[in-house]
C-alpha cells in the first residue's frame, strides 16, 4: 500500500489531484483499515477544494493508528478544514488538544489539563 500512497502523493504534487483521489478511493475499498490511506484521501480532497468531503476521511484516520507525523498532519489538516468551513471552535479545539498532548514546553505542560478542559468550551462565557 505504501507504493499506492507514494503514487497518489506524486499525482497530487504534480497537479493531478483528481487522479490521486480516484486511486486512493479505490485503494480504500481494498484496504479500509489503513489509517494512512484515510489521511491521504482527506488531504487529497482538501487539495481539490472538497473540504466538507475531507472531514470524514480526516476523522476516520484520527480514530486509527497513524504515525506521529501523519497524526500531526491530520490534526492540522482537519483544523484548517474546519476553519475554511467556518467552524472556528472545532478548528481551535483540535489544535489546542494536540498542543496540550504533545508539547515539550514545560510552561505549556503546566496548563495542559486546563487547555484540554477548555478546548471545546471556547465559546462559553463564565458567569
Amino acid at each position: 500500500m505504501d507504493h499506492m500512497i507514494e503514487k497518489a502523493s506524486q499525482l497530487r504534487h504534480t497537479g493531478q489531484a483528481k487522479e490521486a483521489r480516484k486511486l486512493l478511493l479505490e485503494a480504500l475499498e481494498q484496504e479500509p483499515k489503513d489509517a494512512e490511506l484515510w489521511y491521504q484521501t482527506a488531504w487529497t480532497h482538501d487539495s481539490l477544494g472538497l473540504e466538507r468531503e475531507a472531514v470524514p476521511f480526516y476523522e476516520k484516520s484520527l480514530g486509527m493508528a497513524l504515525s506521529a507525523e501523519s497524526r500531526r498532519g491530520a490534526i492540522l489538516g482537519l483544523s484548517s478544514t474546519y476553519r475554511v468551513l467556518g467552524e472556528y471552535g472545532k478548528a481551535m479545539e483540535g489544535l489546542l488538544m494536540e498542543l496540550a498532548e504533545t508539547t515539550a514546553d514545560i510552561s505549556i505542560q503546566e496548563y495542559s489539563r486546563a487547555i484540554q478542559y477548555y478546548a471545546d468550551k471556547l465559546d462559553q462565557i463564565e458567569e
